[in-house]
Parts: structure tokens; C-alpha cells; sequence
């Protein structure tokens, strides 16, 4: 695998001069977040450069189940599931920020950008899932009497019914992943999204103070510049392969993770290096893992879950990013008391 992605470089951002290809949209990761973004952006009637970094699609998605959470989605409502506004806000509040969240506040003790943000996930989730079904990107079936991570919060009010999967994937759910990323990606190349991997962005292009475009590289050591007119948008995963990112900001020992190894953090320095506010880096989505396989960086590893025993050394696995926080477990496997999770 790293020999066939580019290394990286410094990210300091890059003054404007020749772009060799341009676009209205620029999205930067085809994983879970980068591929809908990029239809969603076509859809709209703009032209579309997908840049990813490893040699295929997917990201750390393809190698997931693809549970995706809607709060109030269509078959919730069929079914007579009320999931309200309000109560689904505490909710995702109390998570985000438990040691600042407050009930009494009218922000709920977010910022109120943050605030704002759990509510356009709200209004606009379940629309978003029922485009991407309708044109067949992302077909997808019901969960159910699958419950939430945090169910006996007292704020959840809704604590089955929010998860979907692709439609597809097997019994066991265990290629959902792999489903997701294959319809999404067949409907880019249908609908007319550029798409170039193996290309990875080595920092942005700034000029008067705005992002206009970004730097990337390929493994024969190249320099690509793709310049954006209306915006880019980075959708790269977290930092889960980042020693260094790892010890500085996540709040317990972490020797590797089962996400895909380009999650390496690029984007944290190249945000950093425009002045980017970074928030919640502390909080991860983790579990046990395998120990010898993540300090090997085993490509192949996945989460143990349920781990037998009462006494053992665990590795932790984490698929973390700038603003995910965790579900959070002991070595034992079993959920510490401080709910921590965040909805981005």
C-alpha cells in the first residue's frame, strides 16, 4: 500500500498560479463522506473533481458495516416512531459535549455553531438518505430493532429505529461497506464526477485569505494543481495511523486502529496551517482490537467487540477525526460510564 501512495509533504498552503484542471466543486476523500458530497454537489448542476489518495475508493467504509444513523428518517415515520426536534437535540448535545451540555440553555450548552450543526443533521439527514435512495446511490434497508449506542440516556427518546444499511449487503452486514461504496461510486461515474485516486492532497491553494484550490501529489512524484471556483470540501477521514496525532490528542493509549492506513491526519495540517479551528481531537469511536495487529498495522484488522474473558491487554482501535468523539470501552470490552459521542 505505501508504495502506491505519494508521500507526504509539508502543508503549508501554496500561493495561486497554474492549475492544470478545474472544477466548481473540489472534494477531497471517496470514502463515506467525500462520495455523497461529491453526487450531492453534481446533483446540484456543478462540475465535480473527486481526489483520493489511495489507489481505490472507499476508505475506511468499505471495510465497515455502514450502519448510518438518520434521526427521524422515512421509515421511522411509517412506523409511527416519533423522534422530535427537540429530545433528539439533548440527545446529540448531551453526547457531544457531556461536560458542557445543559438542558436549561437555549443552545443546550453548545457553541452556536455547534448547536446549529445537530440541527442541520436533523432537518436534513433523512432528506439527504431519500435522494440518495431515490437515485439509486445509495439504496438502502431499515434497522429497526437496532438501538442506539447510548439507548438508556434518559434523552433519548427515540432509542431504536436510526439506523439504516446499504440494501444489499448480506445477512451478517459484514460487506455493507464494500455495497455502500460500490453504488455510490457507480452512480459518480454514471452522473459525470471526476474521479482521480491515487492523488493525494498535499496542502491548499490560498489566495486574499480564500481557499481556491488544493496541491496534490502522485506516487511518481508529480505535482497536481486543481483549482476550485466555488468551493473544496474535505471529506478525509480521521487520524487513526498518526503516532504522533495519536499521543497528542486522544485521551488514552492508542497503538493502531482498524481504519483504512491512509487515515493519517493530512488534514489536520493543512487546516492548522490556514488557521482552522480543530475541536473535540480528544474523542474517538473505539473498541477492542487485536494487538499484535495494530502495532503491525495490519490492513486487514478489524474490531474484536466482544471479547471473551475477564482479564487481558487490549489494543485500542479508533477511526478518529476532528470533530468525532467515542463510544468509549474498557479493556474488558465493557462501556466506561462517560458518554462520549459525537455526531458530525
Amino acid at each position: 500500500m505505501d508504495r502506491e501512495i505519494a508521500p507526504r509533504e509539508a502543508a503549508a498552503p501554496a500561493a495561486p498560479g497554474h492549475f492544470e484542471a478545474e472544477a466548481d466543486v473540489v472534494v477531497v476523500g471517496g470514502g463515506g463522506g467525500g462520495l455523497p458530497v461529491a453526487l450531492f454537489s453534481r446533483w446540484l448542476g456543478n462540475e465535480v473533481i473527486l481526489l483520493e489518495k489511495a489507489p481505490e475508493l472507499g476508505g475506511t467504509a468499505r471495510k465497515a458495516a455502514f450502519w448510518y444513523w438518520v434521526p427521524n428518517n422515512e421509515p421511522m415515520r411509517a412506523l409511527g416512531v416519533e423522534d422530535r426536534e427537540e429530545d433528539c437535540l439533548r440527545y446529540m448535545a448531551r453526547l457531544a459535549r457531556p461536560h458542557q451540555y445543559d438542558p436549561s440553555s437555549p443552545t443546550l450548552g453548545l457553541s452556536a455553531w455547534e448547536y446549529e450543526l445537530c440541527r442541520a443533521i436533523y432537518q436534513s439527514a433523512s432528506t439527504a438518505t431519500e435522494l440518495l435512495a431515490e437515485r439509486d446511490a445509495l439504496p438502502y434497508r431499515h434497522c429497526p430493532d437496532v438501538p442506539d449506542y447510548w439507548a438508556e440516556l434518559p434523552e433519548d427518546k427515540a432509542p431504536k429505529g436510526r439506523v439504516l444499511l446499504p440494501r444489499d449487503a448480506s445477512e451478517t452486514m459484514s460487506d455493507g461497506g464494500r455495497v455502500g461504496i460500490r453504488t455510490m461510486s457507480d452512480a459518480a461515474a454514471r452522473d459525470g464526477v471526476t474521479v482521480r485516486t491515487g492523488h493525494r492532497v498535499q496542502r491548499m491553494v490560498v489566495a486574499d485569505g480564500a481557499v481556491v484550490g488544493v496541491e496534490a501529489t502522485t506516487p511518481d512524484g508529480a505535482t497536481h494543481r486543481v483549482r476550485a471556483r466555488k468551493a473544496v470540501i474535505f471529506a478525509t477521514g480521521g487520524f487513526t495511523h498518526n503516532r504522533e496525532l495519536r499521543q497528542n490528542f486522544l485521551n488514552v493509549p492508542v497503538y493502531g486502529g482498524c481504519a483504512a492506513l491512509t487515515n493519517e491526519g493530512d488534514f489536520v495540517a493543512m487546516a492548522s496551517s490556514v488557521g482552522a479551528q480543530l475541536r473535540n481531537m480528544n474523542y474517538a469511536w473505539m473498541c477492542p482490537v487485536p494487538l499484535e495487529k495494530a502495532v503491525a498495522r495490519d490492513p486487514d484488522m478489524s474490531g474484536m467487540f466482544s471479547v471473551a474473558g475477564d482479564s487481558m491487554v487490549c489494543g485500542w482501535s479508533t477511526r478518529s477525526s476532528p470533530t468525532t468523539s467515542s463510544r468509549r470501552r474498557s479493556s474488558a470490552g465493557t462501556r466506561s460510564p462517560a458518554p462520549t459521542r459525537t455526531w458530525s
